[in-house]
This record gives C-alpha cells, structure tokens and sequence, in this order.
C-alpha cells in the first residue's frame, strides 16, 4: 500500500516534467492526453516497487534481516515497541550526519561552479511530498527491503555453502548495505 502511494505521489511531477520535455523537443502525441502519458509512466517504478517487496518477503528473515512495519503486519509485533529503541541513535546519528553535510556545502560552496550553487528555493509542496514519499519509502523498500535482502541472500548462499552458517556475518551485511547506498546514490545522481 504504501509503495503504491508513493508511487502515485509522483505523478504531478512526472506530469510537469512530461509537458516539459514535450515541448522542449516539440513532440505531438498525436492525441493521446498528457495525463495518459504521465499515469502509463507510473507503472515501471509500481511493477519494480512489487518486485522488490516480494524478494524483501521471500528473502529478508532467511537473511537475518527486518522490517518492523512487516513485523506488525506479519506477525502482529507492535510497530513502537520495536522503534521506540532506535529513535535515540537514529536521530543522533542522523543529526551528526546532517551537521558534517552542512559543513561540507558550506565549506566547499567557494569552489562550486555557479550551476551547482544552492538555489534556497522552496520546490513546492507537490515536489517535497512525492520526495519524501517515493524518495523516503518507495526507493527504500525498493534498495534496502528487495535488493539488500537479494544481495546479503545471495553473499550468504554463496559464501557459506560450506560453513552451514544459518545467519550471514555481520561484516558481509554491512558492506552490502554501503553498496545499497551506494547504488541508491548513483540512481539519485542519474535521476537529477
């Protein structure tokens, strides 16, 4: 469900973005209206947000992975319960992060050519929610619930064939989760 409305959540941009293109390059589509066009485009990123949640269901717990929104729908754990715990490091961490990020942009800003220097202006509140929802659900369940389960199953079976281990090591999980990030950072690199 909630990969299916952050998907949805991006067809006001994809309808600007479409509208754009086509009069940039002087495209007729010949009839078919616009929002037609910009609906049918929903339906990669929808058909990918699918795959990714099956592989996350079928492959996640036989890799020692977790997801406390599946939890509660699975196996009726309470969501708070389990979050409760991660809130102080979540926000710690990612305040620490956030801070040496600003520094970097503020640091480096000298050095940016003017193309790259921040804008400060507000994309709307149409682009900031298909942001935060295909941005901060969608692309998640899509790099870290399907292809970090796929990619730590995989290490596992392949790995341990011999070993009979029946979780994967700590140390193979965590370099597999750089490069999901890694991954997730060059699609945000191509997308802009």
């Amino acid at each position: 469900m909630l990969g299916t409305i952050g998907c949805l959540s991006l067809y006001p941009v994809t309808l600007t973005l479409i509208e754009q293109q086509l009069q940039g390059l002087g495209i007729d589509l010949g009839g078919i209206p616009i929002e037609v066009v910009a609906f049918l485009s929903l339906i990669n990123p929808w058909i990918l947000t699918l795959i990714a949640i099956c592989i996350g269901h079928f492959l996640a717990e036989r890799a020692g992975l977790t997801s406390f929104i599946y939890n509660r729908d699975v196996y009726s754990i309470p969501f708070w319960n389990s979050f409760k715990p991660t809130l102080t490091i979540g926000i710690g961490s990612g305040a620490v992060v956030g801070g040496v990020l600003m520094l970097g942009d503020l640091l480096f800003q000298p050095w940016l050519p003017q193309s790259l220097q921040p804008t400060f202006e507000f994309p709307g509140l149409l682009h900031t929610l298909s942001g935060i929802l295909y941005g901060g659900i969608v692309e998640e369940i899509m790099m870290r619930w399907g292809l970090m389960s796929l990619l730590v199953f995989l290490l596992w079976k392949i790995a341990a064939r011999k070993k009979k281990d029946h979780l994967p090591q700590s140390i193979g999980v965590q370099l597999l989760f750089l490069l999901s990030y890694l991954l997730s950072a060059i699609t945000e690199l191509l997308w802009r």
